[in-house]
């Protein structure tokens, strides 16, 4: 069976993915052509059945979000959920590393999320595609871009921590700052992400 969809993974599956799971599914519907395109979210680490974390079922206020915020349930990734997926995005490079780890055979098609937005500049496929075509043609330029552009430099916090550049700091662990923080850098990483993907696209 041929992979699909956009999977988001992050280690408990409460916050960062759930995050970018509903953004990405609210942007692409925005978008003809890419409403029907699957978004699913796991954690490496995740304690099955725990519910969202109360900033990002707070993130939205508009019925939609509220509902798709309180029915979901974290799921622990399955060596099947990376298979199924056309595009894994992950929060941090040690979670790419697990899930590469999980599906060696897969990791052409994995990015952290900030490693995806830094590789997609310049991005636009000339044959106005959409859907899973555009999703494909969006990662072979992932892919191919990875290597050849030099690193970003390392980023360091308010809170004293140098984290990697292409990493989204699990602030859910370290305090009301640093969690609204990471919230509104995987907000802001899944929209540049969706801009990319859908450049291609009949909108």
């Amino acid at each position: 069976m041929s992979s699909s969809g956009v999977l988001i993974v992050c280690e408990a599956n409460v916050c960062r993915s759930v995050v970018a799971q509903l953004v990405i599914i609210e942007q692409l519907r925005a978008h003809r052509g890419f409403e029907s395109v699957a978004v699913r979210s796991r954690g490496v680490n995740a304690e099955p059945g725990l519910a969202a974390c109360r900033l990002a079922e707070r993130l939205r206020s508009t019925e939609d979000w509220e509902q798709q915020a309180a029915s979901h349930r974290a799921t622990r990734l399955e060596e099947a959920d990376v298979r199924d997926a056309s595009l894994v995005l992950t929060a941090s490079g040690s979670v790419r590393a697990a899930v590469t780890a999980l599906v060696p055979e897969a990791r052409r098609r994995v990015f952290t999320l900030r490693e995806a937005v830094w590789l997609s500049d310049g991005y636009a496929s000339s044959d106005c595609l959409a859907g899973e075509a555009a999703l494909d043609s969006y990662v072979a330029h992932l892919d191919d871009r990875r290597g050849l552009q030099p690193m970003p430099a390392q980023r360091r916090r308010l809170w004293h921590r140098t984290t990697d550049p292409l990493d989204v700091l699990d602030g859910h662990l370290i305090g009301t700052r640093a969690h609204a923080t990471t919230i509104r850098d995987v907000e802001s990483l899944s929209r540049q992400i969706v801009t990319g993907m859908t450049r291609s696209g009949v909108t």
